[in-house]
C-alpha cells in the first residue's frame, strides 16, 4: 500500500510551548485535509534564551562561546558556539523524524519563545537577527531550501515586570515579520 507523505510541523520553544499548541496546530492541519496524515516534533525548554549572550539564566555577553545553554543555533553546523539547547532540540527533532517510518515532508516550523531575551536590552533589540539566523540553521539542517518551509513565531505578549525589554523585544518581532517592510 502506498502512503502519502507525512505532514510534519517542527515545533519548539521555551515553556509557552506547550502540548495544547502542538495539539491544536495538528487538529488544524487536519481539518484543512482530513486525508492527510499530520506529525507535529515537540520540544520545549523553558526560560532558555536564543541570543549568544545568555548562558541559561546568565547574561554572559559577547563574543559567543562554547557549551552556553542557549537555542542560539550557530552560524554553521560545526559552530564551536552553538548553544546546547539549540543541539539538543535538532537531535531531538531528527529523533522523532526518523522515528516516523515513511516518507514525510516539512510543512512548517512554530517558535514559542522570546521571555528570556526581554531581560537583556541587548538581546532583546537584535532579536530580528536572532529569529533570522535560527530560520536560515533549521533550514540547513534539516536539509531544506532557502526559505522553502513557513516559520512561525508568536509575538511576547507577557506584562510582567521581570520581562524589563519586552517592548524592544516585541518590536524584534514585529519588524522580523516578512511583511513588515524591514530587512
Amino acid at each position: 500500500q502506498a502512503y502519502a507523505d507525512t505532514e510534519v510541523y517542527l515545533m519548539g520553544g521555551q515553556s509557552n510551548m506547550v502540548t495544547g499548541i502542538r495539539n491544536a496546530v495538528v487538529s488544524e492541519m487536519q481539518s484543512l485535509n482530513p486525508s492527510s496524515t499530520i506529525a507535529a516534533t515537540f520540544y520545549q525548554n523553558s526560560g532558555k534564551a536564543l541570543d549568544s549572550g545568555w548562558n541559561d539564566q546568565t547574561w554572559a555577553g559577547d563574543p559567543p562561546a562554547p557549551g552556553r545553554v542557549t537555542f542560539y543555533p550557530g552560524t554553521t553546523a560545526a559552530d564551536p558556539n552553538q548553544g546546547t539547547v539549540y543541539a539538543a532540540m535538532v537531535a531531538d527533532w531528527q529523533a522523532e523524524l526518523a522515528a516516523i517510518g515513511q516518507p514525510y515532508t516539512i510543512k512548517g516550523i512554530v517558535w514559542v519563545q522570546g521571555e528570556q531575551d526581554t531581560k537583556n536590552s541587548i538581546s532583546a533589540n537584535r532579536y530580528a537577527a536572532n529569529l533570522d539566523r535560527l530560520t536560515t540553521r533549521l533550514h540547513e539542517d534539516f536539509s531544506l531550501s532557502a526559505g522553502s518551509v513557513s516559520f512561525t513565531y508568536t509575538s511576547m505578549e507577557s506584562t510582567a515586570s521581570h520581562f524589563t525589554y519586552a517592548d524592544a523585544l516585541r518590536t524584534q518581532q514585529d519588524n522580523a515579520d516578512s511583511n513588515s517592510g524591514h530587512a
